[in-house]
């Protein structure tokens, strides 16, 4: 299924759908922190957040593709052709890097439903 996304266009539809919602994300994040923190050390919080949040960027890019080099090909490389994740991600070259964005999909869903459910979270508004 997930297979027929080989061609350029599919890739450039589904990199559009991942990044639409980052300026209302950014946004939310931005009034939260504008409104929440001290105007006197807003300076510091902001140099902070971006240096973490900027500098892991081009770490992921090396990590990403050592996971997908030596762990995400070769396992779809040792697929059969009537396997369930060859045909939902297909097989041969570019399989494990389709299986790995599946993988970062299902992690992000994870990991968004976990800290939907603290408390803080919800009331950093109220505060």
């Amino acid at each position: 299924m997930l297979s027929l996304g080989q061609s350029t266009s599919v890739w450039c539809i589904g990199a559009f759908l991942g990044w639409i919602a980052i300026p209302l994300m950014s946004t939310n994040l931005e009034a939260i922190f504008r409104l929440t923190i001290p105007a006197d050390i807003q300076g510091r919080v902001f140099a902070a957040r971006n240096t973490f949040q900027f500098f892991t960027i081009p770490v992921g890019y090396f990590l990403g593709g050592l996971l997908v080099d030596y762990l995400f090909e070769p396992f779809m490389a040792a697929q059969g052709a009537g396997s369930v994740f060859a045909r939902f991600f297909g097989l041969g070259k570019g399989s494990g890097a389709a299986f790995f964005f599946f993988v970062l999909w299902a992690m992000g869903i994870g990991v968004c439903l976990l800290f939907r459910r603290d408390k803080t979270i919800r009331e950093v508004e109220t505060v």
